[in-house]
């Protein structure tokens, strides 16, 4: 499960940006900073778990 916590994060960075998007929240900076900080812990640990899991 720890493999996938990193697709999990972007993948709700995904949701939560278009969500943003379709209630008209695009003016509140806090609203895209939320979904932004999501997506790069969720592709730092997606990254993360990637090298650590090959051989090489």
């Amino acid at each position: 499960m720890k493999r996938y916590i990193g697709l999990s994060l972007i993948a709700l960075a995904i949701v939560l940006l278009l969500a943003v998007h379709l209630l008209g929240l695009t003016r509140l900076n806090v609203m895209l900073l939320v979904p932004l900080g999501f997506l790069l812990t969720g592709l730092f640990l997606h990254i993360y778990f990637q090298k650590r899991d090959s051989r090489y």
